[in-house]
């Protein structure tokens, strides 16, 4: 199940990273309108350029790093108190650390 949700994360976060490319290449490169602003008139209007295209990629890869990063060290603390690991004094009073301290006691 885990394995199955993973893909699809993965494959949503692919198409949008792959939309946002072409529409960068198609908008920047060839002059095309990947969103009309006349089918939203009232909403955000879509990049015009290949410049404001990178800097929403730049920031969206950004994100998703970050978020991954996150999620990476938790889990790597989770399964480090799982297995039975002892716990720094410097990460003792953390409300974050508590948490997944918890947490680890539960799955215990």
């Amino acid at each position: 199940m885990m394995r199955f949700l993973g893909t699809v994360v993965s494959a949503a976060i692919l198409i949008v990273l792959a939309y946002l490319f072409v529409g960068w290449m198609v908008d920047g490169y060839f002059g095309g309108n990947i969103v009309p602003d006349r089918l939203v008139p009232d909403a955000w209007a879509a990049p015009n350029s290949w410049s404001e295209w990178r800097d929403i990629l730049i920031v969206f890869t950004f994100v998703f790093w970050m978020v991954a990063g996150m999620v990476m060290i938790a889990v790597a603390v989770a399964l480090f108190l799982l297995v039975g690991g002892q716990v720094p004094s410097y990460l003792g009073s953390s409300f974050a650390f508590i948490a997944v301290v918890k947490v680890a006691e539960v799955l215990r």
